[in-house]
């Protein structure tokens, strides 16, 4: 049934639907008060602590009421293994968000300049990926996804945020395409002949580079989840995506299906682009510069790991012989980090590496930003505990 249904035929028109119920609510909010109205809403997703003009907090808060629904096909008991599962292995989420997941959006030369455009990813990298970093573990922790829950909340703002990009690159194309007919040309910087921006495509492969690509990096990480765990995780994954608005019929529920999805999706935009090589090596450099001098290769080893050499070479990214000699590369990482998490021990050496690099991530961006422990990046205390974050 899934090969029948995920045919090119029906993808490409995926890519001509948005989400209908998001975009209506950003259109309100635009004839409420034009382009500042969505401007203060973008900002408002990132720090809901700001305040918004009444009127438009008004529409947003109808829509939070009306969209705080899970599925009717939503399993809780599955959605509970999976947080257990991501409280127990989650010290790798950081790993595989910067070495496999975004690598995997970069990757997508259809829609990396509109990443490159809207997110600037470029000039606040540290900022943008701890927003991603902090969706994830906030819908992946216990409770995140019942009623009221922060994760729930924070997948209906992320909705929202895509509307409002959405709603700014039509707006954009359409000022572009005037320009143009008025004689003084002008690139837009998204082309509707590829279809809407941020479509259902789009979407339904971001929440596979969460869900299917999470678990394919665990395995190459050298973890192999059982079969249930696998469930769970894409099952909890399609609920969250139903909640940002992806069609259930793009939403993959097992491991197989997952990786059939993906790569159906992934074939029709796979490439180089210099966008999507500019983004990777804006993030390699901020990982870089974040660890300590010895540690510089493991960034780059990691997403080779993660992604294959062929996808990484796409991406800009190239090992030279000494890289490739990870063994020996690894021994000597080892011995610099070792005593970043005293629990690593018992793990496989590629695994040790992958949570140290979390938790180094973790403390240093604390240590230069404790004011974001008070704003949306911090863990939630669960999690810090479960991750012993806290411990020297």
């Amino acid at each position: 049934m899934s090969q029948e249904r995920w045919t090119d035929e029906h993808l490409q028109a995926m890519r001509a639907e948005a989400d209908p119920i998001a975009d209506a609510v950003v259109a309100r909010i635009y004839e409420t008060d034009a382009i500042s109205g969505v401007n203060r809403l973008l900002a408002n997703l990132s720090r809901p602590d700001r305040p918004l003009d009444p009127a438009i907090q008004a529409l947003v808060d109808q829509y939070m009421a009306e969209t705080a629904v899970l599925p009717d096909w939503a399993d809780p008991q599955l959605i509970v293994a999976c947080e257990e599962f991501f409280s127990s292995h989650g010290t790798l989420s950081s790993t595989v968000l910067c070495c496999a997941s975004l690598p995997e959006c970069y990757l997508d030369a259809m829609d990396a300049p509109v990443l490159a455009s809207t997110t600037q990813l470029l000039q606040h990298v540290e900022r943008r990926i701890f927003e991603t970093a902090y969706m994830i573990v906030t819908v992946m922790q216990p409770g995140g996804m019942t009623t009221g829950g922060l994760g729930l909340r924070c997948a209906q703002r992320v909705r929202l945020m895509h509307a409002a990009v959405r709603h700014l690159l039509r707006s954009d194309y359409r000022a572009a395409m005037t320009a143009q007919a008025a004689g003084t040309p002008r690139q837009p910087r998204w082309n509707m002949a590829h279809g809407e921006p941020i479509n259902q495509e789009a979407m339904a492969f971001v929440i596979l580079t969460f869900s299917y690509v999470g678990l394919r990096s665990l395995e190459r990480l050298g973890y192999h989840p059982a079969p249930e765990l696998q469930r769970a995780y894409m099952h909890t994954w399609s609920v969250i995506g139903h909640v940002m608005g992806v069609r259930d019929d793009l939403l993959a529920h097992s491991y197989e299906d997952g990786k059939l999805l993906f790569e159906r999706i992934k074939a029709r935009r796979r490439g180089a682009s210099p966008e999507g090589q500019a983004l990777t090596a804006a993030m390699l450099e901020w990982m870089v510069q974040t660890l300590p001098g010895p540690l510089d290769p493991l960034p780059k080893m990691m997403l080779c790991q993660l992604m294959g050499d062929e996808d990484a070479a796409l991406l800009g990214v190239h090992q030279d012989k000494r890289e490739n000699e990870a063994e020996a590369v690894f021994a000597k990482i080892a011995n610099a980090v070792i005593d970043v998490v005293e629990v690593l021990k018992e793990l496989t050496i590629v695994r040790r590496f992958s949570q140290a690099l979390f938790h180094y991530f973790t403390r240093a961006i604390w240590k230069q930003h404790p004011e974001w422990g008070q704003e949306a990046f911090a863990l939630p205390p669960a999690l810090q505990e479960a991750w012993r974050v806290n411990e020297r």
